[in-house]
């Protein structure tokens, strides 16, 4: 299966983010963030229309809300 990235930039209050997403089959983005040698994967439920959403999720995810 050939995926296909996107690469976001979000600003946070300790950095910035860069958020490398791919489209699943069924809709879901995997988004991979590394920060200051974080890594995070998260499966989000989120359209194409939803930047933005993936980005406070990814955000949360960073502050251990996630």
């Amino acid at each position: 299966m050939t995926s296909k990235y996107a690469t976001r930039t979000y600003r946070m209050n300790d950095g910035v983010v860069i958020i490398k997403q791919t489209q699943l089959r069924n809709g879901r983005y995997v988004v991979c963030s590394d920060n200051d040698n974080q890594h995070i994967e998260r499966h989000i439920d989120a359209g194409p229309n939803q930047e933005a959403e993936i980005g406070r999720a990814v955000i949360a995810g960073h502050n251990g809300q996630l």
